[in-house]
């Protein structure tokens, strides 16, 4: 009996998720507690992705990557941003936009979203303690399968409908604006997320 040999399975439409470790780079706990300060002002409100006991200064009129205490914050951010937009192959000069924290507390969570009109959008976690709540992305191909079985899920890259990403101080995420995104419950503790869009 002949034997068919095919091409080795190829994984075609990969979605690039950025992970850097910039834990000791920066002062975490100072910029944490001036996030919790401008919360404490009443510059952080409700924002309507954020559930239960979270803040968010999305709809504040500035951006926290503005202010002169995040400069190295920027920079850094800046630097990666252009590492991860050469590596998937965007070479068009990309602008910061806006860029904000959020909050959470105990039972808190963030729904499912993307970040619409940019191009690469990201997230540095100012203050995550271990075993909080990861971040979920969603597959984009998840929508379009239509009768496979589910028997099988999770246990091959093909085969993935949502992959987490541990939150912890320091780490930060980048990944394309499209990709939609989630905060599952937050356990008993606080998180706070620096993010922010570039287009």
């Amino acid at each position: 009996m002949n034997v068919v040999n095919f091409p080795e399975i190829q994984a075609l439409f990969p979605t690039p998720i950025g992970i850097y470790d910039l834990k000791e780079k920066l002062p975490y706990d100072e910029l944490f507690r001036y996030c919790l300060m401008l919360e404490a002002e009443d510059k952080a409100k409700d924002h309507g992705l954020v559930k239960g006991e979270g803040v968010s200064s999305y709809n504040y009129s500035k951006n926290i990557l503005d202010d002169h205490r995040f400069e190295l914050v920027r920079t850094l951010i800046t630097s990666q941003v252009k590492h991860f937009q050469n590596g998937i192959g965007i070479h068009t000069k990309l602008s910061l936009g806006r860029s904000w924290f959020n909050i959470q507390r105990t039972g808190s969570t963030i729904t499912a979203h993307n970040h619409r009109r940019s191009v690469i959008s990201g997230a540095l976690y100012l203050h995550a303690e271990q075993g909080t709540s990861p971040i979920t992305f969603r597959s984009p191909l998840h929508p379009y399968k239509m009768s496979e079985p589910t028997d099988g899920a999770g246990s091959t890259q093909f085969a993935v409908e949502n992959y987490n990403v541990t939150a912890e101080t320091g780490k930060l995420i980048l990944f394309p604006s499209w990709l939609e995104h989630y905060v599952g419950f937050v356990p008993d503790e606080i998180r706070c997320t620096l993010s922010f869009n570039f287009f």
